[in-house]
């Protein structure tokens, strides 16, 4: 830009200052026209109203600079010129492509018309009318490849230039601190958004997960209260129904009891006379046994005595005693005779009747007499020697016959003892067959038992197998429905989607046929008659085109020769309002704005609506995703259990056959044992049947002994009776002898006798005779004792047949009293046990009764057997279960609501009235069932769906954004690096090395950034591990608490609830000035050289230098250059101005300046209007 003239405007009458030595000085009180001027020149870079500073309460730019018909400013070029004026209440510009001469529009002193200016303007061979804004700025900044005439630079991205330009036009004005300078190098990214993270969003969600996290130690700490309120629930139930059981049969226990125990009573009394009866007959029986037992051992001792005499007396008269008393006896009678005889003789020879000689022929007659009889007393001596040899075997023989029946008898009590023995054995037999048999079916039973058992194990198994297929089949048809309602979330989302899109499409349809309609307005065909008209008649829009044919827009010039012959388009005026008009193009331009941000604004909320509807989306579908994958999970653990059980079921059938197996091993054992006894006890009936047999053996052989005896003694007793008359015939001869020699002594001394020697003889014959008879008295008087005592002795074996019966008849009695004893003992024993039982059962019923007094009973009762003491006690038992299991109910519904009632989980509800639960009323029951089935079905769900739900959001969205930063900050980084680049090439002296660093220190909110990217994929690999549930690591929360904390300590640093990387980066200007090191976070005016003013000059150009590739004459305002002495001044113009940078330094009062390259301006205000004066350089021009 080399000159600005002011024509009518801005309360400058005319004014003309030249730029073209780009160090131009504002002098001037306030309010004299140098900020005017100023804005003027801003106003033509940025084409902005809103970005000069205008205070809102005075006048705006165009009713200000523009307040007559016939104002204008012109911008002079090298090459052109821009005419800006207003018209319609809008501004219009003209490029106007040849020298501007300024006597053309100033002539005899006056400035000419607007119209001849604007004719003026048009004479270029090359002049264009920008329609826009936009269409102005593409202009001057290059973009317009037709107009490229007309630019002041290039630059692609103007509007963030502009922003730029904006921020550090006025130089002193520019804030230039750390931040103000970060907030403009973050323009020049020119990007819309740069990684901003809404924190309040974030916080929001990640404290709903941190919650949730904390919700879940709790809800996993509480899941074995949750289990045991569930159960306590259940049981309290139950047992309260129990109760209520208990006290239905307590009503009826109580009636019947009360009833009962007077019966009882009667019966007691009846049994104690019945015990008593009994006790009596015990006593009468005892009695009576006794006394007969009495006699029989009475009878004993009188037999035994008897026998015992017997004994005795058959010592005394034994057989060789009474055969010699009979012998003896035998002999009486002769003696007698011959003592009478003797006697006879005696007296017949002492009186002389008989001589000796005649006495010793009668004595030896008598003695052939005797000789003769000899033989018959011998054989009668024969005669009874062998009856007293018969009696003396029979005796002997009947003594063998005791003795061997003795011992047969010992032995048939032997063999008896053996067969009671046999006979108790066989029954031991009896009992191991039986244990046999018992085995057998114990371990038949045992089998049976296992056998059921094993079987019952594995249908239980295989009802759970089968339970397991239901709930199999139940996940799967819950994982087909769940698909089913994925597939028609899907749809259903796909189908909202594709309504919203075609309803935005429709609605985008509409505006970009709006937008469409109005670019249609803003292009404009070469040579086309719009294009004419455009270029040569202002708002031709509004005037001609309701009265016009609109194909006569398209067409050539060429084809219509239009031409302008007067100002106005019509002579007449005509009401247009209601015919069809077309918006002017700027009208068009700010519609397409206004299009494209409603299209924006459309798009936003479609995107808001697809967002919310992803979200809701997703979440769903992570709901239902996560339920699909805990039925499939579910599925996979039933799998695994079904093929468990098959296992077991399998292991249970090998079991079953080792248990069988040992079993019957087992089995076996024990019958090997038990045939091992019985085998033993046959061994030992066998041992008993061959001493049995041995026995019998005996018994033969002693019969056969007997038999051998009998005829031994036969033998011995023929024998002895041979001897007998053997001995019988030595005496009959010896006697015979006797008496043939006594006849012959006789014959021999008859003759040779004297009587008197006779005499003598005869009566020593008498006295041996006498004495011989004394002695046969005495055995006379033994066998008259004998034949007395005989019947006695003959009664022997009746008394000993009397004896036995007696012993067997004491050994039977004593048996039956020993059995009726114990029956009438047994009897009073039963009869004093069921005493006993009535006893105790008054007792338990009195007990009862006394108990139930203190009991409410219920009007239903129920029959029972039980007791009603035992069912008050199991009532109290239960009661107090019942108390006990309802306070630890009550403490363990209390931990859990005060663990979690805090929480707000969707199908969790712990709000629970504890005295309410207690009372177990329904609804707070049905809590605690919906509680239990959240743990067991719901939790698991959430879980997976939280999981996801915060991976999407750290690993969905948090990480994007973080990248977003981290790409933002490469974008400001290299900024700062081209700013850098920019700065090295500043050297003001007093003012070098100047650096732009971002700030390193410990609270760099850049390195929270990257602690958070860290933390952030530990989170993502913990979610990722499938090894453990993220809510299961401590470390997991640990991790979200620490990204919560420094997130929180950003927001706290800067103090926002959104925040990009503007708000976390800081910088810091590093400099030199006066050869020491600066480190300052805000520049001040302090420099007494104005070191500060040249460090924002540096900075402010270096900005600009990010965009400027070619020099451009663009303009930095300098306020206060007081302070800059004449060499700063000098330093600053050249290091501006090598850049192609014009600078305008505005000042009230002319300091000490450096007048080599400058112009100076000196404003005024005369009477409301500017005056403005050039002081150096060509003279102004004044008006």
């Amino acid at each position: 830009m080399n000159k600005i003239y002011f024509f009518n405007a801005a309360n400058f009458n005319f004014a003309e200052i030249d730029l073209r030595k780009k160090n131009i000085f504002f002098v001037g009180d306030n309010g004299s026209g140098k900020t005017t001027a100023i804005r003027a020149i801003h106003f033509y870079y940025n084409s902005d109203v809103k970005a000069l500073g205008i205070d809102s309460n005075k006048q705006s730019f165009k009713d200000f600079y523009f307040k007559y018909d016939n104002s204008f400013i012109v911008y002079e070029f090298e090459d052109y010129f821009v005419l800006m004026y207003k018209r319609r209440g809008d501004i219009k510009r003209v490029f106007s492509k040849q020298k501007f001469n300024v006597n053309r529009l100033i002539k005899d002193s006056k400035i000419v018309d607007l119209n001849e200016a604007i004719s003026y303007a048009n004479e270029a061979s090359l002049k264009y009318r920008p329609q826009t804004n936009e269409e102005y700025k593409k202009i001057i900044y290059g973009l317009d490849r037709k107009h490229l005439d007309f630019k002041l630079t290039t630059i692609r991205n103007y509007n963030t230039f502009i922003n730029l330009y904006n921020k550090i036009f006025n130089v002193n004005k520019a804030v230039f601190d750390a931040k103000s300078i970060k907030e403009t190098i973050f323009t020049t990214l020119d990007r819309v958004e740069v990684g901003e993270i809404n924190y309040e969003d974030f916080a929001s969600e990640l404290s709903e997960y941190r919650q949730y996290f904390i919700f879940y130690q709790r809800f996993k700490s509480q899941s074995e209260n949750i289990e045991k309120l569930y159960l306590y629930k259940n049981a309290l139930i139950n047992l309260k129904e129990e109760l209520n059981e208990i006290l239905e049969k307590i009503a009826y226990k109580k009636e019947i009891e009360e009833k009962e125990v007077e019966e009882l009573k009667d019966k007691l009394k009846s049994l104690f006379e019945v015990k008593k009866l009994k006790l009596k007959q015990i006593g009468y029986f005892d009695k009576k046994i006794k006394n007969i037992i009495k006699n029989i051992e009475t009878n004993l001792l009188e037999i035994e005595t008897k026998l015992n005499e017997i004994k005795k007396l058959k010592e005394k008269f034994s057989l060789n005693k009474l055969q010699q008393a009979r012998e003896k006896v035998a002999k009486k009678e002769e003696l007698e005779k011959r003592v009478i005889s003797i006697k006879t003789s005696l007296n017949e020879l002492i009186k002389g009747i008989k001589n000796q000689v005649e006495e010793i022929e009668e004595e030896i007659n008598r003695l052939k007499r005797e000789k003769r009889v000899l033989k018959d007393r011998i054989k009668e001596e024969e005669i009874r020697k062998k009856r007293d040899l018969e009696e003396k075997y029979y005796e002997l023989l009947n003594n063998e016959k005791e003795k061997i029946e003795l011992k047969e008898k010992e032995l048939n009590e032997e063999i008896s003892k053996l067969y009671n023995e046999i006979s108790k054995i066989e029954d031991e037999k009896n009992t191991l067959k039986k244990e046999l048999d018992e085995v057998k079916n114990k371990f038949l039973q045992k089998e049976e038992e296992i056998k059921s058992e094993v079987k019952k194990l594995i249908n239980e198994l295989k009802n759970k197998k089968r339970d397991l297929e239901l709930k199999k089949d139940e996940y799967l048809n819950e994982i087909i429905s769940l698909k089913k309602e994925l597939n028609r979330l899907k749809t259903n989302y796909k189908d909202q989607i594709e309504d919203i899109a075609i309803f935005y499409k429709k609605e985008f349809d509409k505006i970009e046929e709006k937008i469409k309609f109005y670019e249609n307005i803003l292009k404009t065909k070469p040579n086309s008659f719009k294009e004419f008209l455009n270029q040569n008649v202002d708002d031709w829009e509004e005037v001609l085109y309701p009265v016009i044919d609109e194909s006569l827009l398209s067409k050539d010039i060429n084809e219509l020769k239009p031409k302008i012959i007067s100002t106005p388009v019509f002579g007449i005026s005509l009401d247009t309002s209601n015919l069809k008009s077309i918006p002017t193009m700027k009208k068009a331009e700010e519609e397409i704005e206004r299009l494209k941000l409603l299209k924006a604004s459309l798009n936003e909320e479609k995107n808001k609506k697809f967002s919310i509807l992803e979200k809701e989306f997703k979440s769903k579908e992570i709901e239902i995703t996560s339920k699909i994958e805990v039925n499939e999970e579910k599925i996979k653990e039933i799998e695994i259990e079904s093929k468990n059980i098959e296992k077991e079921i399998e292991n249970l059938n090998k079991n079953l056959q080792n248990k069988l197996k040992e079993l019957e091993n087992l089995k076996e054992e024990e019958i090997k044992l038990i045939k091992i006894n019985i085998n033993r006890k046959n061994e030992i009936i066998k041992k008993l049947y061959i001493k049995i047999d041995k026995f019998k053996n005996e018994i033969k052989k002693l019969k056969k002994e007997f038999e051998n005896i009998k005829k031994s003694l036969n033998i011995e007793k023929q024998k002895e009776y041979e001897e007998i008359k053997k001995a019988l015939n030595e005496k009959l001869q010896k006697e015979s002898l006797k008496l043939d020699e006594k006849i012959k002594n006789l014959e021999d001394k008859k003759d040779n006798i004297s009587k008197d020697e006779r005499i003598i003889e005869l009566n020593e014959e008498i006295e041996i005779i006498e004495k011989e008879l004394k002695e046969i008295e005495k055995e006379e008087f033994f066998l008259k004792e004998y034949e007395e005592k005989r019947e006695f002795l003959e009664k022997e074996d009746e008394f000993k047949t009397k004896k036995e019966k007696f012993l067997d008849y004491q050994k039977r009695l004593d048996e039956f009293f020993n059995k009726m004893d114990r029956l009438l003992n047994e009897k009073v024993t039963s009869i004093e046990k069921e005493i006993k039982k009535l006893e105790e059962r008054i007792d338990l019923i009195n007990e009862g009764l006394k108990k139930v007094k203190n009991l409410v009973l219920p009007e239903n009762k129920k029959k029972t057997n039980e007791y009603l003491s035992v069912l008050i006690d199991e009532y109290y038992k239960k009661d107090g279960d019942f108390k006990e299991k309802r306070i630890n109910f009550k403490d363990i519904a209390s931990s859990i609501k005060t663990a979690l009632d805090r929480f707000s989980i969707d199908g969790l509800d712990v709000g629970f009235n504890i005295e309410n639960l207690a009372n177990l009323e329904k609804n707070e029951l049905e809590r605690v069932d919906e509680l239990y089935i959240f743990k067991d079905k719901k939790f698991e769900v959430l879980n997976k769906t939280r999981v996801k739900g915060l991976k999407n959001l750290i690993n969905g969205i948090l990480e994007k954004r973080i990248d977003n930063f981290e790409v933002a900050k490469e974008d400001f980084l290299d900024q700062i690096r081209k700013i850098n680049n920019n700065l090295s090439k500043v050297d003001f002296g007093i003012i070098k090395e100047i650096k732009i660093e971002i700030e390193e220190s410990k609270k760099n909110i850049l390195k929270v950034f990257e602690e958070i990217k860290e933390l952030i994929q530990d989170v993502v690999n913990i979610i990722d591990n499938k090894d453990s549930l993220f809510f299961n690591e401590n470390e997991s929360d640990r991790k979200l608490r620490k990204i919560e904390d420094l997130f929180n300590y950003i927001r706290k640093e800067i103090q926002k609830n959104s925040f990009s990387l503007i708000d976390v980066i800081d910088i810091n200007v590093k400099f030199i000035e006066n050869e020491k090191e600066n480190n300052l976070k805000i520049i001040k005016n302090e420099s007494s050289t104005g070191g500060s003013i040249l460090l924002k000059i540096a900075i402010a150009v270096s900005l600009l230098e990010l965009f400027l590739k070619e020099k451009a004459t663009l303009f930095l305002i300098l306020d206060e250059v007081s302070v800059l002495s004449t060499k700063n001044q000098k330093l600053l113009k050249n290091y501006v101005n090598e850049r192609g940078l014009g600078v305008i330094y505005v000042t009230p009062d002319l300091p000490l300046v450096d007048v080599d390259e400058i112009d100076i301006y000196k404003f005024r205000n005369v009477k409301g209007e500017f005056e403005v004066v050039r002081l150096i350089g060509e003279d102004g021009i004044k008006i």
